[in-house]
């Protein structure tokens, strides 16, 4: 029986979307983290306790990123150490369906090919017991596809798509697989699409995964220690879908996506940049942007241009009634309400907003979306605007216990059968 984990109230976005429309998948799933420590030997003990338990007095996590440490062995002589923890994954990939819009039926290697990427930023964010225990920003999506991917132990196979988060290695000693978004629509889902965008409205499985490694010997490949994670999507609150169709910067339904240029420190708060090269303005014409948000931005030019009207965002696009406050660079500030257009007095080269309220919980990696509209004058070869979130410290709401996974291939999608480690 098919389980189709796709609200009925996003179908009709997909069901009319043109080949070149930009979506958005986002996910709220239970994720299980498997993490396998090989053990170090009995004269390193303190190096073992170093890493991977809480450092007391340096008040950092530890280094192995373990979510639960209560299982962990406290003798080096019960090492391995194989450690299993319920969290929950919230996370959001972007990518072009124009790349779909092909035959995929001749794709049949079992590790996936991949057939597109785009630079366009997806977020995620792990939380355990009520605390953010791993987030990321990535600056790259990938695309993988996989004809009669043999799922089952009595050979039965699915025609799956995977989105990867890419996430780069932070050096040789180090792998991960990306965090990967893998759907299907059944066994002929490819065949039945005939060379066009597959039935993205009628899956039958979901999964998410990712699977980090460090090595301790490269030349032996010996790992020091390995974490799987990974969830299964059952129901329809667990998965939504947001077109935005051309993305072209028209509308608040088609605005403008950014690309990753920076995130300060490791978690810390993303820039985006949104360029405004290929961008067409004529005379009063309004840019909406889209980044993910937090309590309020930080908007600035780059290259040629200024900045000369801001336009709120609707209640339907963001709802909070109160409006916002905006700050420009000598020190004037004003009130804007939702919806509201400002034509500025003097263009200027950027501008502070704030106001947003904290209640509606939109951090700066979450799914929900703050589109404003911008008009400019003096575009040319390399303007763009950037943003950067400003971020308060709010209250957490409690979530729910969950499970997540990482994989190196699409071979994971048979995820009925968790990958146990041997102990």
């Amino acid at each position: 029986m098919k389980n189709r984990v796709l609200p009925a109230l996003v179908m009709s976005a997909l069901a009319s979307a043109a080949h070149a429309d930009v979506v958005q998948f986002s996910v709220n799933v239970p994720v299980v983290q498997e993490f396998y420590y090989s053990g170090p030997s009995p004269d390193s003990y303190d190096e073992y306790c170093n890493y991977c338990f809480y450092d007391e007095y340096l008040q950092t996590v530890n280094n192995a990123g373990i979510w639960s440490r209560d299982e962990l062995s406290i003798s080096p002589t019960n090492a391995p150490t194989y450690i299993e923890s319920e969290g929950f994954l919230s996370g959001i990939w972007t990518f072009n369906t124009d790349v779909l819009a092909q035959d995929l039926t001749g794709f049949t290697d079992q590790e996936g090919t991949q057939i597109g990427s785009f630079g366009l930023s997806s977020s995620f964010r792990v939380f355990y017991g009520g605390d953010i225990v791993g987030q990321a920003v990535t600056a790259r999506t990938d695309v993988l596809v996989a004809n009669n991917l043999v799922v089952g132990e009595g050979g039965e196979t699915l025609d799956v798509i995977g989105l990867r988060a890419f996430l780069p290695e932070e050096d040789p000693e180090h792998m991960n697989s990306g965090i990967m978004l893998l759907f299907s629509g059944g066994s002929n889902w490819f065949e039945d699409a005939a060379g066009d965008v597959p039935d993205l409205t009628d899956l039958e499985r979901a999964v998410v995964e990712y699977e980090y490694m460090e090595f301790e010997d490269l030349e032996t490949d010996y790992v020091r220690f390995s974490e799987f994670i990974s969830g299964e999507l059952t129901s329809s609150d667990q998965i939504e879908l947001r077109n935005f169709g051309a993305a072209d910067g028209t509308s608040e339904e088609t605005p403008l996506l950014p690309t990753l240029v920076s995130v300060e420190d490791e978690g810390g708060v993303p820039t985006y940049e949104f360029s405004l090269e290929e961008v067409s303005i004529s005379g009063n014409d309004i840019v909406f942007i889209d980044p993910e948000i937090a309590t309020g931005y930080v908007y600035e030019m780059v290259g040629p241009g200024e900045i000369t009207t801001i336009v709120a965002p609707t209640l339907a696009a963001v709802n909070d009634a109160d409006g916002y406050v905006v700050r420009l660079p000598d020190g004037t500030t004003f009130t804007i309400d939702p919806g509201e257009t400002v034509v500025l007095s003097e263009a200027v080269t950027g501008f502070e907003l704030t106001g947003i309220d904290p209640e509606l919980g939109i951090l700066p990696e979450d799914q929900t979306t703050f589109v404003i509209g911008l008009g400019f004058s003096g575009l040319g070869t390399g303007s763009a605007v950037t943003q950067t979130a400003i971020v308060t410290d709010y209250p957490a709401v409690p979530l729910p216990a969950g499970m997540v996974l990482l994989l190196s291939g699409l071979g994971g999608l048979g995820l009925a059968r968790l990958r146990k480690r041997a102990a």
